[in-house]
């Protein structure tokens, strides 16, 4: 992991990004955030250290949204010995969601 990621580990952070939703399309508990829009068919895959797994904070769940979106919550990099490959390298428990206003 960069070292400028890895100070990031365990600090609230506001980023933006496309949502890969994750079972379905409201009332998430969990989805996939992408610097990329998904599913264009242009280029590579995005690599899974360029992909953020949200979770939301406990009682809070988000709806899918077309565009970007901006999340907020807690910054975490995973174990890597404990996840699949499929799985991103990074968690962010949210206490925000929400369209976002700017493309910046």
């Amino acid at each position: 992991v960069n070292p400028a990621i890895q100070n990031l580990d365990g600090k609230r952070l506001f980023v933006k990004g496309y949502m890969y939703p994750e079972g379905g399309l409201e009332g998430l508990t969990s989805f996939i955030l992408s610097k990329d829009y998904p599913n264009v068919g242009f280029g590579p895959p995005p690599k899974l250290s360029e992909l953020i797994k949200v979770r939301m904070a406990k009682g809070s769940t988000a709806n899918f949204q077309w565009g970007l979106v901006s999340v907020a919550g807690e910054f975490w990099i995973r174990d890597s010995t404990k996840i699949s490959n499929f799985e991103p390298a990074f968690e962010l428990i949210a206490t925000h969601f929400g369209p976002s206003k700017t493309s910046f």
